[in-house]
């Protein structure tokens, strides 16, 4: 056991996580060959589950072989254990043989196969079917929810009100009129788990459409009122005004005076206009009215006194009811039709038969609060006494109450678990990762069972400066940050940035540490005379030469990996080096890429031109079909685009007979069913001779397999499905390809490369023009009560009732960024080198990554050894640089080998053939018997008959089955008495000795061996072959084989014997 019930590994990155749950696996495992059984490991991928069957299975026959107290886990083991070498070898060999012989019960698993397999078996409780169906793909189903809502609009007054109203607003504010969009983006909020958090009470709420029509009638009588009172503090501030004989320019600051937001109160739009940071207090600071030289002073002070500074003082609370206001309108309209999507969403699930993968956590958590832990094993049918909790960091709310009645009814009887994560890579809290459970919350609710936390904190990745460049940078940018947060968001406990970094220090390991090469951080500022824009052209023009730098330092493409924020950073990447390696083919460098978005299927012009093909079978009016499927075979083909192509007639004589090939098949293409279709479209316009999309043509046939193997195999329904997928179906590519990888930082996770290049280090840290949505209670007047809202993220919440709300985003925001940061730079080995703007930081209000990331680098914080890193900052040149480039090597491995994909395509029609037999009613069957020649059958009746009674029961069934009328039944019935009347014959179906018929002995080389009949007597056996027909060569040597098998398995005398059925003639072979 452990040394504590419950140890918490805080693993930073390249720590060697993966290598302390296979140590801690394996001391749990080792205790007795069966005790794997009782563990589960679970982690967040299915790749890191392979990852780690794999390990523990290598492990395992390592140890089996030979064990070296010198290395560390075999060490660990040995005290652990408290055993022998020559003990754990043998503990470790019947270890690795239960798990092979009951590798079912060796539960690595995702979470989200293990709670699922914990629903399957919960299914009758909630209400499932037991063969349901997991939909992974909850954007498709929320377009399916979207279109059914719309459909339904007609049958239900109170939606179509709703709907209505709705789009009147939007024209009204100058927004497009169709919904869909909205209600998709307010829609996505029903797989999210901070919906699912409020979902009964708002489903109660939602259920009278009384009470959303209360709160329509309340936020638009709060909006008139709003505006009449700021309308009639306009006229008061204007009467006050004119008594005194001023204009609002007499005022401080002249044509820009702060007094002009006077004649801007009640607006309809926005009824009280923002007071910035120095307008505030106005109404207690009269001197800051007017200018020292003012002429007007005494009458600015009456006018003050007699009640502009009233008024003014009132401006910043109305502005606060007005924003909150707005806040709650924002979404009421679409929140109208949630009550409808909710019921919609429920239809949709039992129509078809699916669990949403988001609900899974949701049913699970259920389960456990409301059953003991032992009756959820009960039902799963395994009981686990260890638990091993991989990626807690990204562990949600839900998940964890999922797993902590388990966890804790573990613990109770002493059994070891532990939690492994990392609070500075929670980077997936838009998935509903919750660091701050492994931060505080777990500590916090088991502590009554004896916590032990260790700290993993040797760097095993990354060489010596990329380490102790992380540890300073990291050190400073979080207190940087916290500085942004108090002074532009007021936000006075920042405190969780700090405690997730307090020990972001790592230790250089030996190994690394006494590398000749000490690794290479470079991050050039870039200047730009103006927009982003600007910027992101400059760092991606600078591409193509750093990769000529960095495969000229030896290393090879796929040792360099490209981060990015977002997809549309990855396609520029990926086009920008792609078109430089075609503008330069005689390049000694490799500017080949893999990414996602460079290998999508759809933009193969192959697979263009079939599904092009498709839509122009389901729509023939429309030419734009044809004519774009065409235009795609143009390319692939070599010819050259012109208008002609796009005639009936090309005057091109192969382009003008394939398309009078294609039209004259129209009518048989649509008579095909789908993968027919599909197999006959690429024949028929030769695309299989394209070897430079086969790939693609193989993944777009693998999609088509998918889609026929759940939906029905129609081709409008087919195009469909493809209209949500085709942005979603990459080629697989192996990992070993020699190419650059393109990635965001967050499918970078876990993964490790040489190079890490991040040519765009700069993002908006809290981006509201996504229009993120919260979900927050909020006390409404009168009597709703408490009522929970939607909230869009923006920043008039931060002066409203939902300040808190909005402050407690920002912040989570800037830890968002911070981690993305820290995952980014820590997937590096060798090199990390970043593009960023250069920010003018006195002016800059430090709302983007690269003004706080640099002014970090400006400063002096330390770095180890009394340097700073401000002492690496090239002030000339605007460039960071820690470490020295690596010797210049040649590239090691070669070059990559590059396998054509095989393309071979067969009708179906070809490949089958209708076989011929005396058990049918084909024509050859029918002379056979017009012959009298029933050997086939005779043959067929004895390798199934055990005795002389089952012989007549077979006949009779040949003859209730139709396979031969009465005449022939009594042939044959008289063919088998003849037979039986020979005594070697009889005794075969006598019922003496153990019979096996058609049975067959497995040779070592995976093929099979099959005598018609061994009869195995106490001293001896024999083997029976029958035969039909002439006698042949090979039935000798074929017997005797035989005889040779069952002597060697049985090492019992063995006789064989050659039976032809219709010579009625027995042979016996000797040895």
């Amino acid at each position: 056991m452990l040394p504590s019930p419950f140890t918490i590994y805080k693993s930073s990155a390249g720590s060697g996580k993966t290598y302390t749950l296979t140590l801690e696996y394996l001391k749990l495992a080792l205790v007795h060959p069966l005790a794997f059984r009782q563990v589960l490991a679970v982690t967040f991928t299915n790749k890191a589950t392979q990852e780690m069957k794999e390990r523990i299975l290598m492990e395992l026959t390592r140890i089996k072989r030979n064990v070296d107290p010198s290395q560390t886990m075999d060490r660990e083991l040995l005290l652990h254990l408290n055993i022998s070498p020559e003990e754990l070898m043998v503990r470790a060999a019947g270890t690795l043989s239960a798990i092979l012989h009951d590798y079912a019960a060796f539960s690595v698993s995702t979470i989200d196969s293990f709670f699922q397999r914990i629903i399957r078996s919960f299914a009758r409780e909630i209400d499932l079917q037991a063969k349901f169906e997991l939909e992974l793909d909850q954007e498709a189903v929320l377009d399916r929810l979207v279109e059914r809502l719309i459909l339904s609009v007609s049958a239900d007054p109170f939606l179509h009100r709703w709907l209505v109203n709705y789009s009147i607003e939007q024209i009204q504010e100058g927004q497009v009129w169709d919904v869909r969009k909205n209600i998709k983006e307010l829609g996505s909020q029903l797989f999210q788990e901070s919906f699912k958090r409020y979902r009964f009470t708002i489903q109660s709420f939602l259920q009278q459409d009384e009470n959303l029509e209360s709160i329509k009638r309340q936020v638009m009588d709060t909006r008139r009122k709003l505006v009449s009172e700021g309308v009639e503090l306009r006229k008061q501030a204007q009467g006050i005004r004119e008594r005194h004989g001023l204009s609002w320019q007499d005022f401080k600051g002249g044509n820009r005076t702060f007094a002009n937001k006077f004649e801007a109160l009640g607006s309809p739009g926005n009824p009280f206009p923002t007071v910035s940071p120095s307008q505030i207090g106005l109404e207690d600071r009269p001197d800051d009215w007017y200018a020292k030289t003012s002429k007007l002073i005494p009458q600015i002070q009456a006018a003050f006194n007699e009640g502009l500074g009233t008024i003014w003082g009132r401006i910043k609370p109305l502005q606060r009811s007005w924003n909150t206001n707005e806040a709650i309108r924002k979404n009421l309209d679409v929140y109208g039709v949630f009550r409808f999507l909710l019921h919609e969403l429920e239809s949709l699930k039992e129509e078809e038969n699916i669990l949403l993968i988001s609900d899974a956590n949701d049913f699970l958590r259920e389960i456990t609060a409301d059953n003991e832990a032992p009756f959820v094993y009960e039902k799963v049918g395994q009981k686990y006494r260890h638990y091993l909790i991989d990626e807690f960091q990204d562990t949600s709310g839900f998940q964890w109450d999922s797993f902590r009645p388990l966890l804790i009814d573990s613990l109770s009887q002493g059994h070891a678990n532990l939690l492994v994560g990392d609070v500075k890579q929670s980077i997936y809290r838009w998935r509903g990762g919750e660091l701050r459970l492994l931060l505080e919350q777990v500590e916090a609710e088991i502590h009554q069972f004896g916590i032990q936390v260790k700290n993993l904190d040797i760097n095993f990745r990354s060489l010596p400066q990329l380490v102790r460049f992380n540890n300073a940078l990291f050190r400073r940018l979080p207190g940087q940050l916290v500085g942004v947060l108090e002074q532009k968001f007021d936000i006075s406990d920042a405190g969780i940035l700090a405690k997730a970094y307090q020990d972001v220090s790592q230790q250089v390991s030996p190994f690394k540490e006494k590398s000749p090469y000490q690794g290479l951080v470079r991050i050039e500022f870039l200047r730009s005379e103006d927009s982003e824009d600007r910027f992101f052209d400059q760092a991606l023009s600078k591409i193509p030469e750093a990769i000529v730098r960095l495969q000229g330092q030896g290393y090879r493409p796929r040792d360099i990996a490209f981060l990015v924020r977002t997809k549309k950073e990855g396609v520029a990447i990926a086009d920008q080096l792609i078109s430089y390696g075609l503008a330069n083919p005689g390049s000694p460098y490799s500017f080949d890429v893999v990414s996602d978005e460079a290998l999508l299927v759809s933009r193969s012009s192959t697979v263009a031109c079939v599904v092009s093909a498709l839509r122009h079978l389901t729509e023939m009016d429309e030419e734009i079909h044809l004519k774009t499927m065409w235009y795609h075979w143009a390319v692939i083909s070599g010819h050259s685009v012109s208008h002609a192509l796009f005639e009936n007639v090309s005057g091109i004589s192969e382009v003008d007979e394939m398309k009078a090939r294609f039209c004259a098949l129209q009518d048989s293409l649509l008579r095909l069913q789908l993968l027919d279709l599909i197999e006959r479209i690429i024949e028929v316009l030769g695309l299989q001779d394209s070897g430079y999309e086969r790939a693609y043509l193989e993944a777009f046939k693998d999609a088509i397999y998918e889609f026929v193997a759940t939906n029905r195999a129609d081709l409008p329904g087919f195009l469909s499905w493809w209209d949500l997928q085709e942005k979603k179906r990459t080629i697989k590519i192996p990992d070993d390809h020699d190419a650059m990888r393109i990635l965001t930082i967050h499918k970078s996770k876990g993964l490790q490369f040489k190079v890490v290049l991040m040519p765009f280090l700069d993002w908006r840290i809290f981006d509201t023009t996504k229009k993120p949505i919260v979900w927050t209670p909020y006390q409404m007047e009168g009597t709703l009560g408490e009522v929970i809202l939607p909230l869009t993220m923006k920043v008039d919440l931060k002066d409203s009732d939902f300040r808190e709300v909005y402050q407690e985003e920002a912040l989570m925001a800037h830890l968002d960024t911070l981690n993305l940061v820290y995952v980014a730079i820590t997937r590096a080995e060798e090199v990390f080198w970043a593009f960023a703007p250069v920010s003018n930081l006195e002016k800059t209000m430090y709302g983007n990554l690269a003004p706080n990331l640099e002014r970090v680098l400006r400063e002096k914080s330390d770095l180890g050894a009394g340097v700073s890193l401000g002492d690496y900052f090239d002030t000339v040149e605007d460039v960071f640089q820690v470490g020295d480039w690596p010797p210049s090597k040649n590239p090691t491995g070669g070059a990559y080998r590059v396998f054509p994909v095989r393309w071979q395509s067969r009708k179906w029609e070809d490949l089958l053939s209708v076989k011929a037999t005396a058990a049918d009613f084909s024509e050859q069957n029918l002379k056979l018997r017009q012959k009298g020649s029933f050997g086939t059958l005779v043959h067929g009746l004895l390798e199934k008959a055990q005795s002389t009674g089952e012989l007549n029961l077979r006949l009779e069934e040949l003859y209730f089955q139709g396979f031969v009328n009465q005449e022939e039944m009594e042939a044959l019935r008289t063919q088998l008495g003849r037979l039986l009347r020979l005594p070697l014959f009889s005794r075969w179906f006598s019922g003496e000795g153990e019979v096996l018929s058609e049975r067959g002995i497995l040779l070592p080389d995976g093929s099979l061996k099959r005598p018609d009949r061994v009869i195995f007597y106490i001293d001896r056996a024999e083997v029976v072959d029958f035969k039909t027909g002439q006698k042949r060569e090979f039935h000798v040597p074929q017997v005797r084989e035989y005889m040779h098998l069952v002597r060697t398995l049985t090492s019992l005398p063995v006789r064989g014997y050659l039976c032809y059925l219709d010579d009625m003639e027995i042979l016996e072979i000797d040895q």
